[in-house]
């Protein structure tokens, strides 16, 4: 079930006055999930059992890539074919990166979709796929976001483009049985602080871990967070939470912690100890 968050920041305006597109670019385009899943269990007499488990990863930067992924909804298909697909473009970066945006985006939805159409059951509950990609770097960078959904309504796998053209930092997509707490923390924050990218991230820390937490009782655990910045690849990032610091769902640290990000509830740079971090942006 879940919840998740698809924010992007601060709109690089550096752009001729006479271009007319719409604005796509940033410095980053950044999803952060929670770690909830549900399963259902049959009781001895056939009564039915939702157990609520705290240990599903939910979002994806796959190595070496400018892709990133998360989900919200059934914690059953999404996290294995996202899995499938993190291998695959970590193994063959130089191929996918050479495609743009949409070519990238129509064969991850292909390779998805077949995964989805040979399912012999198909999802207990709905679920939405978000797909992160960057084409250029630094002031000629531009986001792109794409939605992969199989909804009661529409019970196939269908393929979706969000709009990025923005002119704040902004979310473009909340999902997810939490949908309306995160809506609400989120405007809430941003009235009170500002289009932002700290607003965007600290609503979704306290839709799923604050104050409001308890009012989706499908959300909660570890906070994940992934980022695709203005220039190199992809990053899974750390969550340092005043009741826990988590590193892809997981309160076990990577090996190596001072080579991740690492990102506290106002989205501040620091380590792995909540202190502040310098030289990074």
């Amino acid at each position: 079930m879940t919840s998740v968050i698809a924010w992007i920041a601060q709109v690089d305006k550096r752009r001729p006055e006479d271009d007319e597109r719409p604005s796509t670019r940033g410095s980053g385009l950044y999803f952060a999930t929670d770690s909830r899943r549900t399963v259902e269990q049959t009781l001895p007499g056939g009564q039915i059992k939702e157990v609520l488990t705290d240990d599903c990863v939910k979002a994806f930067a796959p190595a070496g890539t400018r892709d990133i992924f998360a989900f919200a909804g059934d914690a059953t298909f999404p996290p294995a074919a996202l899995g499938k697909i993190e291998t695959l473009l970590s193994g063959d970066t130089e191929r996918f990166n050479a495609m743009d945006a949409y070519e990238r985006s129509a064969e991850i939805f292909n390779i998805l979709k077949t995964d989805f159409d040979a399912l012999l059951t198909k999802p207990t509950y709905e679920f939405w796929i978000l797909h992160g990609t960057r084409t250029g770097a630094m002031s000629g960078a531009e986001f792109h976001l794409f939605q992969y959904s199989y909804t009661f309504e529409n019970p196939q796998l269908t393929y979706g483009i969000v709009q990025c053209d923005t002119e704040h930092s902004v979310a473009l997509e909340r999902l997810g049985t939490g949908k309306a707490v995160v809506l609400s923390s989120v405007e809430a924050t941003v009235k009170k602080s500002g289009t932002v990218s700290s607003s965007q991230f600290s609503a979704f820390c306290d839709a799923v871990q604050g104050r409001t937490a308890t009012q989706d009782k499908y959300s909660g655990g570890p906070i994940q967070l992934v980022g695709l910045l203005n220039i190199n690849d992809a990053i899974h990032m750390g969550v340092v939470t005043p009741i826990g610091t988590y590193f892809r769902g997981s309160t076990s640290p990577p090996s190596n912690p001072k080579e991740f990000y690492w990102r506290n509830t106002t989205f501040e740079n620091v380590d792995i100890d909540g202190s502040p971090r310098k030289n990074l942006k």
